[in-house]
């Protein structure tokens, strides 16, 4: 795994944990949480056994995974306003994505 998506995935990982249960984007945050963790601890169990590198749909899978946690959580911030949610779309919104 590319050390910046296992970064980027651990920060969503948080930020999808913060949703507020009363926002309407909570369980499918939850559901993709969980599917981020999987991917992460799948992938780091992948290099535990020495792989030469993880298959593409692997790659492609977070991809898809991380670009969906951005949507649910730009959703989510338009409900609910928190510093941390602020900043970290300030942030990616710089990057030009």
């Amino acid at each position: 795994m590319d050390p910046n998506h296992k970064a980027i995935a651990h920060r969503l990982i948080y930020l999808l944990e913060r949703l507020s249960a009363d926002s309407h984007w909570a369980h499918r945050a939850s559901g993709l949480r969980g599917a981020l963790i999987k991917a992460v601890t799948e992938s780091e169990a992948d290099k535990d056994n020495q792989e030469i590198s993880p298959p593409q749909d692997q790659n492609a899978y977070l991809e898809l995974l991380i670009q969906t946690s951005y949507d649910i959580l730009t959703l989510a911030a338009r409900e609910i306003r928190t510093p941390e949610l602020t900043e970290f779309f300030r942030d990616y919104s710089s990057t030009g994505k």
